[in-house]
């Protein structure tokens, strides 16, 4: 059975939808399944994320139903470490079919962990923020607080 959680922020809330033993999606709208009680240790994982504490998530989760191509991106995208961001150029590129700029994108608008596969971090190439499922608005959030809290190694995009 899934049921979700949420994690408020002052900007936005976060729904996360779990089972007994696995992370299954987040997602920035309210879902329609059973509320539930997240483990203390993955809604920190969250909290410190938003406050610029943490880098890096330690959670368990699981990807159902998504093709080989979009594996492929998001195990790209997840290897953009903290306070960077590559274009989805790049992305297209580091999983050899530099022409699919533009698949790429299709491929991270069905992202169903973002924040914890970090798809906030692919930029357009001319370094402008677009495209983010759930507006440009959240995602430029997420970046503003990545690259404020690791101002030691500068913001990087390739």
């Amino acid at each position: 059975m899934l049921y979700y959680d949420k994690v408020d922020t002052q900007s936005f809330t976060i729904y996360i939808i779990f089972s007994e033993i696995t992370i299954h999606q987040v997602t920035f709208e309210k879902p329609s399944i059973p509320k539930g009680v997240l483990s203390n240790d993955i809604t920190l994982q969250f909290i410190d994320y938003l406050s610029g504490k943490r880098k890096v998530f330690e959670i368990n989760y699981v990807l159902y139903g998504i093709s080989a191509f979009t594996q492929k991106v998001l195990d790209a995208v997840n290897e953009i470490p903290y306070g960077q961001t590559r274009s989805y150029k790049c992305i297209a590129e580091t999983i050899g079919n530099p022409k699919s700029s533009r698949a790429v994108g299709q491929a991270l608008n069905k992202n169903p962990l973002p924040i914890i596969i970090p798809c906030h971090r692919v930029i357009a190439s001319d370094g402008k923020i677009s495209g983010y499922a759930y507006g440009e608005k959240i995602k430029q959030m997420l970046l503003k607080i990545e690259y404020s809290r690791d101002l030691s190694r500068g913001s990087k995009t390739l």
